[in-house]
């Protein structure tokens, strides 16, 4: 190798390094009782695309969880979409996000230590133990169960895995789960219900209840009361999208209760 290809190689190889420095740090998104944070930090060659670009531009860089107590990152990983980590999740002694362009092994990070529970009474506060997580009353579902089944089910919706359904009928063991699909153009609502080998039908068979509509992803959105409400952007024609997932948990388990699907006519 000649010592201009050498040069020419040294100078690449500066240049792929600068391009995958990092470039600006977001804000921290702290939780409730401000133990941790994370935030985003974008790379060069992705700020430099988007400053050439025309059309809206996402940041790719890496997400990180941060232990403020510790003053040390817990967790990282690499995101197409770093403005996703605004989709943070607390709760219990777990992380998540809401968002599907951020992929987590097992969907969620565990915490070193749990959440404090913030006290209603202010004289209180000093009372409260950092290591006794919350007590959930029996038959009370936590938002994470919620959260996750909805997650599963969700997946199995969309994508008609056999792996994922098999792992979902664990929520299947109500005898009836009601089914409301809402059109986008209609104000009726149609009702069934799926009973005995239905239940699992219904996700393994789609056209069978579908017609020929095809399913599509919603996005995660939000916990309220036992429900799980999906956000749904840009409705398709002739596309199916779950809209909300209601849950019971009684003597036998945590179980679906309802699914609301959406129409696009």
């Amino acid at each position: 190798m000649t010592k201009k290809n050498k040069i020419g190689v040294f100078i690449f190889i500066l240049l792929i390094i600068f391009l995958f420095t990092k470039a600006q740090t977001s804000k921290k998104i702290y939780s409730s009782d401000m133990q941790y944070s994370v935030y985003a930090q974008t790379y060069v060659y992705s700020e430099l695309l988007c400053v050439f670009s025309y059309m809206d531009c996402w940041h790719h860089g890496k997400i990180y969880l941060y232990d403020e107590k510790e003053k040390k990152v817990i967790e990282s990983l690499f995101a197409d979409v770093t403005e996703s980590y605004e989709t943070v999740n607390w709760f219990g002694n777990k992380v998540a996000f809401k968002s599907i362009d951020i992929k987590i092994p097992n969907d969620f990070w565990d915490l070193p230590r749990p959440l404090i529970k913030k006290s209603l009474n202010k004289n209180e506060t000093n009372n409260i133990d950092p290591q006794v997580e919350e007590v959930i009353p029996k038959y009370k579902l936590s938002e994470s169960e919620i959260y996750f089944a909805s997650k599963r089910i969700h997946e199995s919706f969309s994508k008609k895995d056999s792996i994922t359904i098999e792992y979902i009928t664990q929520f299947l063991k109500r005898d009836s789960i009601k089914v409301s699909i809402t059109h986008a153009l209609e104000d009726d609502v149609e009702i069934f219900y799926l009973k005995g080998d239905d239940k699992q039908d219904f996700f393994y068979n789609p056209e069978t209840y579908n017609g020929l509509k095809i399913r599509k992803k919603s996005d995660y959105y939000n916990v309220k009361e036992n429900c799980y409400e999906f956000n749904i952007e840009g409705i398709s024609h002739n596309s199916i999208y779950i809209k909300k997932l209601c849950y019971v948990n009684d003597e036998k388990g945590m179980s679906l209760l309802e699914i609301h699907l959406l129409v696009g006519d």
